[in-house]
C-alpha cells in the first residue's frame, strides 16, 4: 500500500500543530520565587501566564509592592523560550488612546479620563491609617498643552477631567504625573511619567476622552512599572530568568483568564 507524500507532510503538520499548542498550553500558570533572607525582609517574583497570552509581573519586598509590568507573552517555536514584551518599552512616552467628540452646547474644551487618576497602592483608601501623612505619598498629574500651558489635573469622586477656557485653541498634548513619595513604605521606581504627545484631529471638537489602553493598569500604577522585554528558558515547570538565573516554580496550573 503506497501512502503519498502529501498525506505524510499532512500527518506531519497536524502533530507539529499539536505539539506546539501543548507547549504553550503547559505553560499557563502562576510562577513564583520567594527569598526569605533576610527573615524580616522576605522578597517574592510572581509571574502570572495567562490564557489570552498576556503576563503581569509584581515583586514584592516585606510584603509592599516594588514592581509591577503587563504584557504579552509567546513561546518562540525554534528553542521552546518564553518571551516576555512589556506593553509600555519607556515612561517617558506612554501610550495613550483618545476619543473625539463635538459638544455643540459646551463652548469650552473638555478633555475625560476614564479612571481615577490618583489611585494608587502608595496613597491609601479612606480610612487611611495612623502613619499616613497627607503632605507625603502624593500622585499630582498636569496636563500640558501645546507643548507649554500646563494645566493640574484635579481629582472627584467620579469621574476625573479637566475644563479648558474656549479662548485656548488646544492642537495637542500630553500628560505628566508626578509622584511625591517621601516618607511612604512602598516606594515606587520613579517619581515623574510622561505619556506621548496627542495631536488633535478634529479643530471642531472640544470632547476628548482619554485613556490608557491597557485595561488592568491603573494611572497609579505607572510609577512601579518596569518595561520587560527578556526572554526566559523554560525547564520542566520552571522559568530560569535573567543574568541572575531566578529561578521561578510553577505554583499554579491556571492563571488569570
Amino acid at each position: 500500500m503506497k501512502i503519498s507524500i502529501k498525506f505524510i507532510i499532512g500527518v506531519l503538520l497536524i502533530c507539529f500543530i499539536f505539539i506546539s499548542c501543548k507547549t504553550e498550553h503547559s505553560v499557563i500558570g502562576k510562577y513564583s520565587k520567594v527569598f526569605r533572607s533576610p527573615k524580616y525582609m522576605p522578597s517574592s517574583y510572581n509571574l502570572h501566564l495567562n490564557v489570552d497570552s498576556t503576563f503581569f509581573y509584581t515583586y514584592y519586598a516585606w510584603e509592599y509592592t516594588q514592581v509591577k509590568s503587563f504584557g504579552m507573552w509567546n513561546v518562540n517555536p525554534n528553542n521552546k523560550n518564553l518571551i516576555l514584551k512589556s506593553y509600555i518599552s519607556d515612561l517617558n512616552s506612554i501610550p495613550i488612546k483618545v476619543d473625539e467628540s463635538r459638544n455643540n452646547v459646551e463652548k469650552n474644551t473638555i478633555i475625560i479620563f476614564d479612571k481615577p487618576m490618583y489611585e494608587s497602592e502608595f496613597v491609601p483608601k479612606n480610612p487611611k491609617p495612623d502613619w499616613y501623612d497627607s503632605t507625603k505619598g502624593s500622585i499630582y498629574w498636569n496636563i500640558i498643552l501645546n507643548e507649554n500651558i500646563r494645566y493640574p489635573v484635579k481629582s472627584n469622586n467620579k469621574l476625573d477631567s479637566i475644563v479648558i477656557p474656549h479662548e485656548i485653541i488646544v492642537n495637542n498634548f500630553y500628560l505628566q504625573g508626578y509622584a511625591n513619595f517621601e516618607g511612604v513604605m512602598s516606594t515606587p521606581l520613579r517619581d515623574t511619567v510622561t505619556t506621548q504627545i496627542y495631536y488633535v484631529k478634529g479643530v471642531n471638537n472640544n470632547i476628548y476622552s482619554v485613556t490608557f489602553p491597557f485595561p488592568k493598569l491603573k494611572f497609579g500604577d505607572v510609577f512601579y512599572y518596569k518595561p520587560i522585554n527578556d526572554t526566559l528558558k523554560m525547564k520542566g515547570k520552571s522559568l530560569i530568568w535573567g543574568k541572575e538565573k531566578v529561578k521561578l516554580k510553577k505554583v499554579e496550573e491556571q492563571s488569570i483568564k
